[in-house]
C-alpha cells in the first residue's frame, strides 16, 4: 500500500487532501504549458492558430470524457460497496 493511500481515506479532511491537489495542479500546469510548445514547434507559423485550437479542443474533450468515465466508475464502485455495507449492518439495501 502506498503512503498516499494511508493519508487519503474516505474520512480524510480537506486539510489532508488540499496539499495533494495543489501539487497535482502545479504538475498539470507545467505539463500543459510544455505540451502546447511541443505541438506548435512542428507547425508552420501560418497554421499555428489551427494547431493550437485543435490541441486545446482535443485536451478539453479528453478531459470531459475522462471525468465522465471516472465518475461512472466511482459511482458504480460506491454503489457496490454501499449495498454490501448496508447489508452487513443489517439495514435494507
Amino acid at each position: 500500500m502506498s503512503k498516499v493511500s494511508l493519508l487519503l481515506r474516505a474520512d480524510s479532511t480537506w486539510g489532508t487532501v488540499t496539499p495533494f491537489l495543489f501539487v497535482h495542479g502545479i504538475g498539470v500546469g507545467f505539463a500543459t504549458a510544455q505540451l502546447t510548445g511541443v505541438v506548435l514547434i512542428d507547425v508552420p507559423l501560418e497554421r499555428s492558430g489551427q494547431a493550437s485550437g485543435t490541441q486545446i479542443t482535443s485536451r478539453q474533450v479528453g478531459a470531459a470524457f475522462g471525468i465522465a468515465v471516472l465518475g461512472t466508475v466511482l459511482c458504480l464502485t460506491l454503489q457496490h460497496h454501499l449495498d454490501g455495507d448496508l447489508s452487513a449492518a443489517g439495514m435494507p439495501a
